[in-house]
């Protein structure tokens, strides 16, 4: 089944594919307003994973469990389109941050967004990425609901739900890869259980077309952030395992998990009004977790 090549602003965006997305047969929860979503989902959203023994902490991660809290978030996930709050905020394209250890990752995602350009995926295809800082919290008291770093489009109209990882400025490696992918995997559950509300406002904002097909999870980062964490002596042979879950999830729920790296980013802040912006266009490679080349070719669409 195909779908119509859209042009936009003179750039070719994407295609249309109308697959339907699986359907559970689980009862419809009522909204967390009053839970910490934690709570309920204590895999999906863990966040301590501690250097020493990382393998063996991914390798014991239960997967039937983790498929089972992503399906019921699917059902009890916050709604913002029930207080009348968007997905697609209108980003400037300027942050409202200056320079800050902390803030490098966001000025990034900002500069990445504003190149307007096809980029490759590890698995075939391009994107477009379309956004950044995502909000998805209805409520204030949506405990644990953070922001998608990015969202992007592929080529087959495919909702991309980006999780970037960079170096900071303090030269620290970040979040380990197990948080990064288990953001990955529940932030696509919350764009599943808003997926019409938010494909009509990418539809809107950006005249593409968006398919029913699951969200496609990217973690995307920095090569020095996957060869840094890859070279922690007390974490074992992660990379492995790692690869072994994200397998054994996308087996289970159809969802793609994809893995990818850009070249170290040199980065001009952004401040008073200006855009953030890289000095030069970043590459993407595909990873693999178990050779022992890390990085493959540069990729290309």
């Amino acid at each position: 089944m195909g779908g119509e090549m859209l042009r936009c602003d003179g750039l070719v965006r994407c295609y249309a594919w109308a697959i339907p997305r699986p359907t559970f047969a689980f009862q419809r929860g009522t909204h967390l307003s009053d839970l910490n979503f934690s709570h309920k989902f204590p895999r999906l959203f863990q966040r301590n994973w501690p250097q020493s023994a990382l393998d063996k902490q991914i390798g014991d991660i239960d997967i039937d469990d983790l498929c089972r809290e992503y399906k019921q978030l699917v059902l009890d996930a916050p709604h913002r389109g029930s207080v009348s709050k968007p997905y697609i905020v209108g980003h400037s394209g300027i942050p409202t941050s200056t320079a800050g250890s902390n803030r490098r990752e966001e000025h990034i995602a900002i500069a990445l967004v504003n190149m307007p350009r096809r980029w490759p995926l590890p698995n075939g295809g391009w994107f477009n990425y379309i956004d950044y800082q995502i909000p998805l919290k209805a409520k204030r008291n949506d405990q644990g609901i953070g922001k998608i770093d990015m969202i992007g489009l592929s080529d087959r109209g495919r909702i991309i739900v980006i999780e970037l990882k960079v170096i900071g400025e303090s030269k620290g490696i970040s979040d380990p890869p197990p948080t990064a992918l288990m953001e990955g995997i529940r932030y696509s559950a919350i764009v599943e259980a808003n997926h019409d509300q938010i494909k009509s406002e990418i539809e809107q904002e950006h005249g593409l077309i968006v398919s029913d097909e699951r969200p496609v999870v990217l973690v995307l980062a920095e090569r020095n952030w996957w060869t840094s964490w890859l070279g922690v002596s007390a974490a074992g042979d992660w990379g492995s395992q790692f690869r072994k879950v994200a397998d054994a999830v996308q087996g289970q729920l159809g969802l793609s998990i994809q893995f990818a790296a850009l070249d170290n980013c040199n980065l001009i802040y952004g401040a008073d009004g200006v855009a953030p912006r890289l000095t030069k266009v970043p590459m993407h490679y595909d990873v693999s977790l178990s050779e022992p080349a890390v990085f493959g070719a540069p990729l290309s669409v």
